[in-house]
């Protein structure tokens, strides 16, 4: 079980048979889902800040290591995260869109779902810097 666990946290993490069969599209493809991962840790330490603010007392920037370390986590992770994912889902949507064999097999649902993807990414990245 433990090595099933193991294989499937590689895929998962790291899109091993993507970068086996298509190197090229594997980067474009790892930076998509690694800024993905990164707003799922960013989720995580905005919920850590509130859980700070409202039942430690702790206020957000403060003085408090702790606090200082969950405030600017929060941007770095959460803006590193956001970038490069926009920047890997623009790739692979050019990619699919330029090239013939990956556009011969790329189906409408697959364009919308990564172009809803990026929207929400943009709409994040453009809330957050106005």
């Amino acid at each position: 079980m433990f090595g099933e666990l193991k294989e499937m946290l590689k895929e998962m993490l790291f899109i091993v048979r993507i970068y086996r069969n298509n190197k090229r599209l594997w980067f474009l493809s790892y930076l998509f889902h690694l800024g993905i991962y990164l707003i799922l840790i960013w989720f995580i330490l905005v919920f850590l800040g509130a859980i700070t603010i409202t039942y430690v007392g702790i206020p957000i920037p403060s003085a408090n290591h702790w606090a200082l370390f969950v405030y600017y986590a929060t941007i770095v992770i959460g803006v590193v995260g956001d970038l490069i994912a926009i920047i890997g889902g623009l790739g692979l949507l050019t990619r699919r869109l330029i090239d013939p064999v990956l556009r011969d097999y790329t189906t409408i649902p697959d364009y919308f779902n990564l172009i809803i993807i990026l929207l929400a990414l943009l709409s994040g990245f453009l809330a957050w810097f106005f």
